[in-house]
This record gives structure tokens, sequence and C-alpha cells, in this order.
């Protein structure tokens, strides 16, 4: 199940000390099952432990070194989410050397899982009508407002993004985008006379008139 190593012994270690200690009241634990879930683990009281953020953090980058082929890909990915999904002050940051481990490891096992992979035109054709079937008033959002609490959160959110804030484009930048959106081909709706770029906005588009 897990390789004979010096990563399965620390992993090991920190489960045990975590099993056998006394929780500490206003301490925040989280729960890690022993035994992966994607592994066969069962969330029983033998398969979880409590865990401390900055522990729950650890044994899962352990956890991507003491595993192989599918098992290996499926923990790298959980820890890869463990990193994108939690913001708060509470969880150790990752520093950036290890997060370009994870996120080219990441993409290495996506393009095996896909290389090769065949999908059906049945499959494919499925997906096709889901899609129409979610253009215009049938798309379960439509005409719905977004709370003004998720609003003003995701506004709070994007605040001095330091990925696009002060950002300067060169000129030499421009002049490549511009000439890309030149050679986009457009497309002219007979219906609203709007020009549209691209072959797949144009597709697109005329679903919402429900051609």
């Amino acid at each position: 199940m897990f390789l004979a190593n010096k990563y399965t012994e620390k992993y090991n270690s920190i489960v045990h000390k975590a099993k056998n200690r006394k929780l500490v009241d206003g301490v925040y634990y989280e729960k890690h099952h022993i035994l992966p879930k994607s592994m066969g683990g069962k969330n029983t009281k033998c398969n979880l432990v409590n865990l401390t953020p900055k522990e729950h953090y650890v044994v899962h980058h352990l956890l991507t070194k003491m595993c192989e082929g599918d098992d290996s890909r499926r923990m790298n990915y959980a820890f890869w989410k463990l990193n994108i999904r939690y913001k708060d002050e509470k969880r150790t940051n990752i520093n950036f050397s290890t997060f370009e481990k994870i996120r080219e490891k990441q993409k290495e096992n996506m393009s095996k899982t896909m290389t090769g992979r065949f999908v059906s035109e049945k499959a494919r054709e499925s997906v096709k009508n889901s899609n129409k079937l979610r253009v215009g008033d049938k798309h379960p959002l439509f005409g719905k407002k977004r709370p003004d609490h998720v609003i003003e959160a995701s506004r709070k959110a994007n605040l001095g993004n330091k990925y696009c804030l002060g950002r300067k484009v060169s000129e030499e930048t421009r002049k490549k985008m511009s000439k890309a959106q030149k050679n986009i081909e457009k497309f002219d709706c007979n219906i609203c006379g709007r020009k549209i770029s691209g072959k797949g906005n144009f597709t697109q588009h005329n679903r919402s008139h429900k051609i």
C-alpha cells in the first residue's frame, strides 16, 4: 500500500503521536484519513485522526512521496487541492519551490491521464446536447443576481490583486495582441447583424438564437 521509505516512517510517527495525545480545548484540528479514501480508507474511528493544520499539511506532503502509480497521482492531486483551497491564517503557506514541483507533477499526471484517451461519438453528442440546455433562459443562473454579500466578498478578494495591479504591458506586447486580434476570423450574424470574432464564439452566439 505505502512504500517502505523514510517518508512513510515520518508519516506513521506523526499519526501515532496524534492518535495518543489528548485534544486541547480551543485548539483548531482537522480530521485526516490515515489510509486515504481513494486507496480504500473508510470513515471509521480507527482510520481517522485529528491533526493540527500544520500536521495535516505535512502528512499530505509526505503522502505524495509514499506511493507510486495511480496512488501517487491521486495523492499529488489531493496535496495540490489542499494548497489552493484554503487561504486562512491557520494553514502553513506553501513556498515557491514546493508549489512549482507540485504544479509540474500535476501537469505530468494530467498529460498521462489524457494521452490516448478515446471519446466516443455518443459521449461527444451527450456533452454537445447538455451544453445546448444551458444557453440563454435555460441556464440555471439566468436572471439570477448574486447576493450583495457575495459581490462584496468577491470585490474584497480582488482588491490589490498582485498579479494585475500596476502591471504594464510593453508596446511590443500590445502590437502582438493587436495583430493576433486582427487575424481572428470574423463572422456576420444574419439574425442580429452583429460581427462575431472566432468560430467558437460564433457557434455559441448562434445557440443564443436557438439555431
